[in-house]
């Protein structure tokens, strides 16, 4: 299903880029900065086209999101940052539609603190557990997009693509008596549950100007 709706996309971005990309003014040697809105936070963008169908440059971009319900039982921490080096190819001289590849440095992780580890509706001693999700640092990234540069040097940019470095890393700290055994259990079964997330989506639109 996700291979088709790649293909879909794909076929999308390469029927209409050809006709909007009319006003294309792509130039070697040319610089562009971007502002970039992702599912994985806002930042910006740079780089440079080496020649009219290879663009080299590099993104940073990040998201912090705090979360607690409404007895103050449960509190999550998300804080995503993100860099990316990465070239764009653009297979059609015509054509808005490129290819992306890259490296991806990303300081991902997630924090949940759980209090009341004994559901019995009070908060004790000996009943806080602290679970750390984080990823691994270095991984890969792949996708595509469209890109439409007009003869005022304004730019437009949709992509999608993954990135892809493997399973995150879980530990547990636990102040409700449960044995390192148990700990060593729910680490393992927290992990395994989230091999999902050895490759992660994502979206993106860009605002830009080249110079």
């Amino acid at each position: 299903m996700k291979k088709a709706i790649l293909l879909f996309v794909s076929l999308i971005f390469c029927l209409i880029s050809t006709n909007i990309f009319a006003e294309e003014n792509r130039k070697d040697d040319t610089f562009q900065i971007n502002w970039l809105a992702t599912n994985l936070g806002a930042g910006f963008s740079a780089g440079i086209f080496l020649n009219e169908n290879i663009f080299f440059g590099g993104e940073s971009f990040s998201i912090a999101l705090e979360d607690e319900d409404e007895d103050n039982n449960e509190k999550i921490e998300l804080d995503f940052k993100t860099s990316i080096i990465s070239a764009k190819y653009f297979p059609f001289d015509d054509s808005a539609f490129f290819l992306q590849g890259g490296a991806v440095y990303r300081d991902w992780k997630v924090i949940g603190h759980f209090y009341d580890s004994n559901n019995d509706g009070t908060v004790g001693a000996n009943e806080y557990v602290k679970i750390t999700v984080t990823f691994p640092d270095a991984a890969s990234m792949y996708g595509l997009g469209a890109l439409w540069i007009w003869d005022s040097g304004f730019s437009l940019g949709l992509g999608a693509g993954a990135i892809s470095g493997g399973a995150p890393d879980v530990e547990i700290e636990a102040d409700n008596g449960a044995s390192q055994d148990d700990i060593d259990r729910e680490e393992a079964r927290i992990k395994d549950d989230l091999e999902q997330y050895k490759t992660v989506g994502f979206g993106y639109i860009s605002l830009g100007y080249t110079f």
